[in-house]
């Protein structure tokens, strides 16, 4: 059985709201699927190759899910991003997405600080 819209809500739920590319292709969604769903609203581009599913609410938490996914295996938050998280500093700004990646090789994205 092919992927569905429902898979993706699956995966979607443990993560703020945010699912991957590569989860959808793993889940047998192919790239077309996920065009048209992006047209019709089911699913907002984020980052490249990362969604938000359903809706665009922001969200801290999805702010950083959706960093993470978009750098890919191996990736962590860390450093201020992580402690704001850890320490729930709820009164402060939330500050950038800042992640930890085995390897920077092509990786510089927008609105994320890498290390």
């Amino acid at each position: 059985m092919r992927g569905n819209f429902a898979t993706t809500t699956r995966i979607a739920a443990v993560q703020h709201g945010r699912v991957a590319s590569w989860q959808l292709s793993g889940a047998d969604i192919d790239r077309h699927t996920i065009q048209r769903w992006l047209a019709d609203g089911r699913l907002h581009r984020v980052h490249h190759g990362v969604y938000a599913v359903g809706h665009v609410a922001p969200s801290v938490h999805a702010d950083y899910m959706a960093a993470v996914l978009c750098c890919g295996a191996g990736t962590i938050l860390t450093h201020r991003a992580a402690a704001y998280l850890r320490l729930a500093l709820r009164g402060a700004c939330p500050p950038p997405a800042e992640v930890t990646v085995p390897t920077i090789a092509g990786r510089r994205r927008p609105g994320i600080v890498i290390h």
